[in-house]
């Protein structure tokens, strides 16, 4: 049943309106002058509204005026019932916004059959946009879908591009037997990567976390990767404190600029494995170096650049190598890389890592897994040939995160010297 607002301050007119509007089947609402009427208006929100024009307080222009300039009335539709019949009138009443005009006296089949049409109008209207709303929706959620779908082709793509990047495992094997790898990107693409190398005698390996993760740091990830190959491959850089001064040189060239100056960078650790000289040199940049042997203590490395933790009844220990506190991409003036260099024995398992394992919210209390559960984890492997290692640090990560979302790009390398 359709409501009409009748505003008319003659309460004769008036009640023979709704007389007759109510004999229809409208309900009816009324107001006596303009003021009233949009109060009401406000309250019971009529489909149509009837209005006089020659009102005390606020005559009909101002009440229409009024109403249009409401949002909720804008396109409620708005009839004048008025003894005027002037053109200049009628013209002034339906440019402030009017639907129609009935003169006074009118007939009433009249008068039903305009409100009726209004209504009718107005019905067609809302059925016309709630049909154009749900083709543009449908439209959009179909662009959208397309979209997400284009979006997540090229992220595989990239995710391929970024694989290409990284060693093999059959190169990994045939430099390093035996290894694992723990590579767990947090998004399809990762802002953590691993490398390796050869030169001469030398085996160079590395793990690196790139500022950020997902498509910026995996743009990091590609570009740092290339650098290290090219420097490497210039022949002129042989050992890790080269390798990665001449990095943190190319790094700054590649993010500053005279327009821009971004802060992002690399931490990473990287070693060079002798292996018939049983020696290694390592350096790290904000990441440290785990070594689990036999030996409480490294031999040609002083004390005070590792902490040692013995594994409980058993011979091995775990040394844990600190990195400096410099990021390569770090324009700091004191910014060094120390290179330590000792020797190891042939058994012995260094494990390289990005921080996010450690960083990994979840257990009961939803706190970070940090490097004490991490050193606490490396004891444990002593036990585990290094084959199934990997399977067991998984296990250990998931249960740990359990429903926990995952925070960071997360990668673990182990090799057997």
């Amino acid at each position: 049943m359709s409501k009409i607002l009748v505003i008319e301050d003659n309460a004769d007119i008036r009640n023979t309106v709704i007389d007759v509007l109510t004999f229809n089947d409208f309900e009816v609402v009324q107001a006596e002058d303009g003021i009233r009427g949009f109060e009401v208006a406000k309250n019971e929100l009529p489909d149509l509204v009837l209005c006089d024009v020659l009102m005390p307080r606020q005559n009909g222009w101002e009440t229409l005026e009024k109403f249009r300039s409401t949002s909720e009335f804008k396109h409620t539709p708005f009839v004048f019932t008025t003894a005027l019949s002037r053109m200049d009138d009628m013209r002034k009443g339906m440019g402030l916004g009017a639907d129609d005009y009935i003169t006074k006296p009118f007939d009433n089949h009249d008068l039903v059959n305009t409100i009726r049409r209004l209504l009718l109008k107005r019905a067609h209207l809302e059925s016309s946009l709630k049909n154009s709303h749900q083709s543009s929706l449908q439209f959009s959620l179909q662009s959208l879908e397309l979209q997400m779908k284009e979006f997540g082709d090229s992220l595989e793509r990239a995710r391929i591009v970024q694989q290409a990047t990284l060693p093999t495992i059959a190169t990994l094997e045939k430099l390093f037997d035996p290894f694992l790898l723990m590579y767990a990107p947090k998004d399809t693409v990762s802002g953590d990567f691993y490398w390796a190398n050869k030169v001469g005698d030398t085996k160079i390996v590395a793990v690196a976390d790139c500022t950020g993760h997902g498509i910026p740091g995996a743009l990091m990830t590609m570009a740092c990767t290339n650098m290290l190959n090219f420097i490497v491959n210039s022949g002129e850089f042989d050992s890790p404190k080269k390798i990665l001064e001449k990095a943190n040189q190319l790094v700054l060239d590649f993010l500053h600029s005279e327009t821009s100056h971004i802060q992002d960078g690399m931490d990473i650790s990287m070693c060079a494995i002798n292996s018939k000289e049983k020696t290694l040199h390592y350096v790290g940049a904000q990441r440290p170096l785990f070594l689990l042997s036999k030996s409480n203590e490294i031999e040609g490395l002083d004390k005070d650049k590792y902490t040692s933790y013995k594994v409980e009844n058993k011979e091995h220990h775990i040394h844990k190598i600190k990195g400096g506190r410099f990021s390569i991409g770090s324009d700091h003036d004191s910014f060094e890389v120390e290179e330590h260099q000792f020797n190891y024995n042939e058994g012995d398992t260094i494990y390289l890592s990005s921080d996010g394992l450690t960083d990994q919210f979840g257990g009961d209390k939803g706190k970070k897994f940090n490097t004490k559960r991490l050193i606490e984890l490396l004891k444990k492997m002593n036990m585990v040939p290094i084959s199934n290692q990997q399977r067991v640090i998984n296990s250990v990560f998931e249960e740990w995160k359990g429903d926990n979302e995952q925070v960071d790009d997360v990668t673990l390398m182990g090799i057997q010297l």
